[in-house]
């Protein structure tokens, strides 16, 4: 997942753009970076506490900024019943 921001570099900071991150590109590689040095931390069993803070605190920040649905304007007729 982590490699995946590198590989896919123009979607990920257009994506954190189009969600009004300040500094797309910097969120694009910091979050990668995160993700890919916290899984290998983890996996290698070296830094496993450092690694799986960085996992878990990409994990919290992305769900609240990146993953915010609470703010989408729906329609009242796509509501469930």
């Amino acid at each position: 997942m982590g490699l995946n921001h590198f590989l896919n570099w123009e979607d990920m900071t257009g994506y954190a753009e189009m969600k009004g991150l300040p500094a797309p590109a910097l969120s694009a590689a910091a979050s990668g970076a995160m993700l890919l040095l916290g899984g290998v931390a983890v996996i290698t069993r070296v830094f496993v506490v450092l690694g799986a803070g960085a996992l878990a605190a990409f994990l919290l920040a992305s769900a609240v900024v990146m993953h915010d649905f609470w703010t989408v304007e729906t329609r009242s007729s796509a509501r469930p019943r």
